[in-house]
């Protein structure tokens, strides 16, 4: 089965259920799979998308969004879902990497940014908005048979040498990811499903998209969780009983004014956290405040993404709970020796979730895959019952809000800035923004430059939330015999 099989099935099976709630438009699944192939044989007659065309998708998350995804794969396309915080050097980068060939976009808040990076994609045949999309004509696509290991999409994840990425997921490690997420996780056909996440990120189009369609449940999508109280008006009005956030978002609902006797009217029966670290202080507010299990799972695109869950009724604060069905872990140290219960190593994951590599990186490939285990890069080990607890990360990695940031990225821009002689990037944690980029700089002798200047050369060429929150001059870095920097010494304030 393919992705669209997946969907096409729930149209046959449950034609008339409501599968997406966008504003005050409802689609049920007969709808949805008439508009999803009214686009797809526009993409094929009138733009002449082929099997296996990269298309790049830099859109907002809309009921638009999962149609064209959709309508894409239909065709046998791959999907190259781009993010929106993305500034033009970082899409320019994406869209050649991955030889993208059309990009859909929508006008309002692209249409000059689109503009820009039209001529600098090398690749690029065509580019349309989704505002001049005109529904397909009734002609008949051909058939088409789409394998299971055939190319779904390519997701871009930071990299370490300072550009990100590209992950190949086939139709078959979501498919295989989905049905591990069901088997552990009770979701239904009559739960409804809240989507605020960005759907470009896997987290949140594994979940809050392609979980609810493989069992026929409806998914609503809202643009923010701001303001709270229309928020919630939401939640009580479309009856939302699966609520999926990251740990940011649990932090803000703890703080907000709640009066606990309003808990029991509230429809959610199920919340889940991934995409970052719960802390146990949040967890145990939150569920004492709104009286609903808060589960923490644990996951990485490169396994699309979901890699363990605590169970209902069996979580444990602190820990991203069990292997999923149908997935492997193990830890292991430094030469690749399974290590016993109770300590850490980098923590490997296997299963038919786990990617078919980085696309055009066959090194980097086979560097992270050995053996088919996947080396994550973090820090884990299993306590005596068998969960799993996430210690820390091997590499620099620094996550904000769920989306990954690499130091190396950010500090090959500050190098490249007039007067920097050396730049170090490490994450500290903050109350209110969680964690974020603090850069180091050590300038050229005789140098002056001022923080501002660094940092609108900065918002220049990084997306938002990659900018340093803080930076500080340094005379000289400490640094091993190898020449190395010793970024812990500086997270420590140490030479």
């Amino acid at each position: 089965m393919d992705l669209y099989q997946l969907l096409e099935e729930k149209a046959l099976l449950c034609p008339r259920r409501k599968a997406i709630i966008f504003n005050q438009e409802k689609i049920n699944y007969k709808e949805l799979k008439e508009k999803i192939d009214s686009f797809a044989r526009f993409l094929f007659w009138e733009k002449e998308i082929k099997r296996g065309d990269k298309v790049a998708l830099l859109l907002r998350n809309s009921s638009l969004f999962i149609i064209i995804y959709f309508a894409v794969l239909k065709i046998g396309a791959v999907v190259v879902p781009l993010n929106v915080f993305l500034r033009e050097e970082e899409l320019v980068y994406i869209l050649n990497d991955s030889r993208v060939v059309f990009l859909i976009s929508e006008k309002k808040g692209f249409g000059p940014l689109l503009k820009k990076i039209k001529s600098q994609a090398i690749n690029l045949r065509g580019s349309f908005f989704i505002e001049d999309i005109i529904p397909g004509e009734n002609k008949v696509l051909p058939a088409k048979e789409i394998a299971s290991d055939d190319l779904a999409a390519i997701l871009y994840t930071s990299g370490t040498t300072g550009h990100p990425k590209g992950v190949m997921l086939t139709h078959n490690n979501f498919i295989a990811n989905v049905n591990s997420c069901i088997k552990a996780v009770p979701v239904k056909c009559k739960d409804n499903f809240l989507c605020f996440l960005p759907m470009f990120h896997s987290f949140a189009w594994t979940v809050c998209v392609l979980v609810p369609f493989s069992v026929g449940a409806c998914v609503t999508i809202i643009s923010s969780v701001r303001p709270i109280k229309r928020f919630f008006i939401t939640i009580f009005r479309r009856r939302i009983t699966v609520f999926i956030g990251i740990p940011a978002i649990y932090n803000v609902l703890v703080k907000i004014p709640f009066f606990s006797m309003l808990s029991f009217l509230i429809p959610v029966r199920i919340c889940i956290s991934g995409a970052d670290a719960l802390s146990c202080d949040v967890l145990k507010k939150f569920e004492k405040k709104f009286r609903r299990p808060l589960l923490e799972g644990y996951g990485l695109t490169e396994a699309a993404p979901v890699v363990s869950f605590n169970l209902l009724g069996k979580c444990k604060s602190g820990t991203v709970g069990f292997p999923l069905p149908g997935i492997e872990v193990k830890i292991v140290d430094d030469e690749g020796k399974t290590l016993p219960q109770g300590e850490s190593g980098e923590l490997l994951v296997r299963g038919e979730n786990v990617m078919k590599g980085y696309y055009d990186l066959p090194t980097a490939t086979q560097e992270s895959i050995i053996d088919g285990w996947l080396y994550t890069g973090d820090m884990a080990l299993r306590d005596t019952e068998g969960y799993i607890k996430i210690v820390g990360r091997k590499k620099d990695l620094i996550i904000n809000k769920g989306l990954n940031i690499y130091p190396r990225e950010i500090e090959l821009i500050l190098q490249s800035y007039p007067g920097v002689l050396e730049a170090a990037v490490v994450g500290i944690h903050t109350k209110t923004k969680g964690e974020v980029p603090k850069a180091y700089i050590v300038l050229n002798k005789g140098a002056v430059v001022e923080k501002s200047e660094i940092i609108k050369y900065c918002q220049k060429r990084l997306a938002k939330y990659k900018i340093p929150y803080k930076i500080e001059f340094r005379e000289e870095f400490p640094k091993t015999s190898t020449g190395k920097i010793k970024k812990i010494n500086l997270k420590r304030g140490i030479n």
